[in-house]
Parts: C-alpha cells; sequence; structure tokens
C-alpha cells in the first residue's frame, strides 16, 4: 500500500510538468515587424454599387513575416497561410465604408504560421474593417506554439488598379500597417 501511494505521489507532481511548459512558452509572445503577401478572394468581391453581393473566402498563400523578435530570441522570421470567411454577404461597397454603430459583415478564419524554429501556430481569428482598406484582425492562438496566447495585427490592402471600382476584387496584395503580435 506505501508503495502504491508512492507511486502516485511521483505521478502527481510529475503529471503537471508538460502543462507549466506550455504555459510558460505562451506567456513569452513574439512581435513582427513586418508582413507583407497576397490575398486571393474567391468568389470575387462584387465592385462597388452594385446589387449582387457574395461570401468570399480570403486565401493568403506563402505571405512573410520578418523582423521577428521572441522572448527566446529564436524566432526570427515565418511562412503565414490563412482561410478567412466572409459569414455574410457584402461587396466593395461593404469592405470600402465604415459606419460606426453600423453592423459590420462577420469575417472569420484560421491563420496558420509556420516559424522559421520549425514550430506553427495556429489562430482562429476574427476580421474588423476600421477604415477603407484596412483590415484589423484579431483572435486566438489554438494549438501549437504560443497556444491560448492573443494575436493581433492590422493591414493594409492595395488592390489593383480597377478593381472595386470598374471590376470586382479578386487579388490584392497587402502590408501590415503594426507589428504582429502573439502574446
Amino acid at each position: 500500500m506505501r508503495k502504491l501511494a508512492g507511486i502516485l505521489c511521483a505521478a502527481a507532481v510529475a503529471l503537471p510538468i508538460p502543462f507549466l511548459a506550455d504555459s510558460a512558452s505562451a506567456a513569452g509572445g513574439v512581435s513582427c515587424k513586418s508582413v507583407t503577401g497576397t490575398e486571393t478572394w474567391n468568389p470575387p468581391l462584387p465592385k462597388r454599387h452594385a446589387a449582387r453581393k457574395t461570401k468570399p473566402t480570403i486565401t493568403i498563400k506563402n505571405a512573410q513575416l520578418t523582423g521577428c523578435a521572441s522572448s527566446g530570441g529564436a524566432i526570427k522570421s515565418g511562412v503565414v497561410n490563412a482561410s478567412i470567411t466572409w459569414l455574410d454577404p457584402g461587396n466593395c461597397d461593404t469592405l470600402m465604408t465604415y459606419t460606426p454603430g453600423e453592423p459590420e459583415p462577420r469575417i472569420k478564419g484560421t491563420v496558420s504560421i509556420a516559424w522559421n524554429t520549425g514550430k506553427t501556430s495556429t489562430v482562429s481569428v476574427s476580421l474588423r474593417k476600421t477604415k477603407p482598406y484596412v483590415q484589423k484582425i484579431n483572435g486566438t492562438v489554438t494549438a501549437g506554439k504560443y497556444n491560448g496566447s492573443k494575436f493581433a495585427v492590422q493591414l493594409l490592402i492595395d488592390p489593383p488598379k480597377g478593381a472595386c471600382e470598374t471590376k470586382p476584387l479578386s487579388t490584392t496584395r497587402f502590408n501590415g500597417l503594426t507589428n504582429l503580435v502573439i502574446k
């Protein structure tokens, strides 16, 4: 019986170690100075003043995160992939106009980051518009490095000439307006 009690006590002491390790890595965080890439919108977002509205999925493939600083110093860069879906229909007017007090379209999805260290982070995000061409993205890391930490970045999109005015928005470049921060 004493031997069993000793084994149970040893197990009780050993079990919390993995949980403490995950919490410690999440507490450190990372900040990246630059995020650049291209968004593809499918189906394309109809041009301004169009009666037709769509629920596009925004896909980001291989966007570059650079100038990263982490608490341990190992993370320097990353590659971002994302799939973010408009849950409410919209068009370029929905994207380009912001009226305080009016309901915003629900835009949610998943961001995946592959860090230069070989670790990954999966983030559940929502997108808000604050000004024309500005995307405010917030979320929570749901798996991998920094699990449980908050995620935030603001992107400035740069649609090609004529997009939203004379033709639907199907692709656009973007740059970070703020650091991408996980903490």
